[in-house]
Formats: C-alpha cells, structure tokens, sequence
C-alpha cells in the first residue's frame, strides 16, 4: 500500500474558501500483513497485526458487503492495525478460489479458523462484528 494525499476544502455558501492537502499513509510501519486463503488456510483475508507493545487491544473481523472481494476492507484493516487492534479483513465470494457472486455464498465460516487473529500479544480478546 502506497501513501495517499487527501485535499480538505472548506465551503461557505457553494464557494471553496480554503483547502489543504494531507498525506496518509495507509500502513505505520511495524505493522506486519499476513495473507491467508482458501486452498491453505480455508479463508481468503488478509491479517494485519500490529506492532508489539504494551497496550493490547481486541482483535477485530472485518468484511464487506455486497461489493464482494477485499479493496476496501484491506486498507481500513491496515489503519486500524495502525493503531493497535489486530484485524482480519475477510472476503467470503469475489476473490480466486471464492464463488464469483453473493447469491448462494456459503457463509459457515468455522470460528477456529480465525485462531490466527486472536488472542495474540497484541490482544485482550477476539471480538467479530
């Protein structure tokens, strides 16, 4: 993941009166990204745990909708992870080995199967929601 600029623009009535661009990086470093799929791990996600420390956070299950796929959850798991939680973006159809549409997508996904996000050192507990 590359850094990003984001342009904030203040209006005031319909007219830009002032704007600033940010960098973002997508990622802080330390933290670590674990790809997991189907024919090795039986999910298709991406983990990403944070750098150790000494505040633990709960690790979070993340994923999408009717999108399907990862894109958006891959960088919003980053982020979080940035910030010390361990997250587990998971896709459940529109990915290689994963039917191609929502309909009829299988979504039995067994909770050992996310041993490999939680508990951790970096985390209190596993929290899905």
């Amino acid at each position: 993941m590359k850094p990003f600029t984001v342009t904030l623009a203040a209006t005031v009535d319909g007219h830009t009166v002032a704007t600033a661009d940010a960098r973002r990086l997508p990622m802080a470093k330390g933290v670590t990204q674990k790809s997991l799929r189907p024919a090795k791990d039986g999910v298709y996600a991406d983990l990403f745990l944070p750098p150790r420390s000494t505040t633990r956070e709960p690790a979070l299950l993340m994923f999408g909708g009717a999108e399907g796929g990862l894109a958006d959850e891959t960088a919003q798991a980053a982020h979080l992870a940035s910030h010390g939680c361990p997250v587990m973006a998971l896709a459940y159809f529109k990915e290689p080995g994963l039917p191609s549409t929502l309909r009829n997508t299988p979504l039995e996904y067994s909770p050992r199967r996310y041993a490999s996000c939680g508990p951790s050192p970096a985390s209190t507990r596993t929290t899905w929601w």
